[in-house]
């Protein structure tokens, strides 16, 4: 091999390696792009679940699905636990959630929106005065509003002990007030549970049972995001004899500090 053709085919090679590293620089990056792509797109997968899913969100930005109901994300979670007593009937406040729905169909959105309405007696318990039944009327209008595409709203749980030696009846989230508005409870929580009870009457939930302690988590559906969770009042009903229904004690207000 003459100096000539050995001088061309080293800068063959010199060039074909120069253009090899090249390529290869361009790929490594785009590599670790995909890989990062892929890893981000398995963060991003929301678990699917049949029932219960705010149960499972624990820290801020925790997402999970709820089967043919919502997307679930927390955006704010306070650890409460903390005890609040009427005479002898015992609440346990357990967590306070502020949660994100999304993904919604229109048939739940429909029906979150009944949740939203309030009734005349609703506005008139809250100490609101009308000059006739007319404006009354008008202001019930006026209270509701549409569930669009998403809605927050604040979850509590918690749970009551009887400790009475008898039944009684009571009810411990009658009120909840919160960031300008008051919701009765009843007739505002989206979400039943076992201390929950429909309807406008005291009479109208089964009694507590001697000792007996119930689980309790009601969803109240929030027009705006609030740009702070500081306080929570709640009221409760009236102990009653379940027999008798005479006055026990009556209803408290206490105040949840959301610190």
């Amino acid at each position: 091999m003459n100096k000539k053709k050995k001088y061309w085919i080293m800068f063959i090679l010199g060039v074909s390696l120069f253009i090899g590293a090249m390529l290869l620089s361009f790929h490594l990056p785009s590599s670790k792009k995909e890989t990062a792509k892929v890893t981000s797109q398995k963060a991003e997968k929301v678990k699917t679940v049949e029932s219960g899913g705010s149960d499972l969100l624990k820290k801020p930005g925790q997402k999970v699905r709820e089967k043919d109901w919502a997307t679930l994300e927390l955006r704010d979670y306070f650890n409460v636990k903390k005890e609040y007593v009427v005479d002898r009937m015992h609440i346990y406040v357990k967590e306070v959630k502020l949660i994100k729905m999304m993904d919604m169909e229109d048939e739940e959105k429909e029906y979150l929106g009944y949740f939203n309405n309030k009734t005349r007696n609703d506005l008139l318990r809250e100490g609101n005065k009308y000059a006739d039944w007319d404006e009354l009327n008008e202001a019930v209008k006026q209270s509701g509003w549409k569930v669009k595409e998403k809605v927050y709203y604040m979850e509590i749980s918690y749970n009551v002990t009887n400790q009475y030696g008898k039944e009684v009846q009571f009810f411990s989230f009658l009120d909840v007030r919160f960031g300008g508005e008051t919701f009765f409870v009843p007739r505002r929580s989206f979400i039943a549970s076992d201390d929950t009870f429909v309807g406008e009457s005291s009479f109208s939930r089964v009694d507590y049972r001697k000792g007996e302690k119930r689980e309790g988590k009601i969803g109240l559906l929030l027009r705006k995001l609030p740009k702070q969770m500081e306080t929570i009042q709640f009221s409760t009903d009236d102990v009653l004899d379940g027999e008798t229904h005479e006055l026990i004690s009556h209803g408290k207000t206490f105040q949840i500090d959301l610190k």
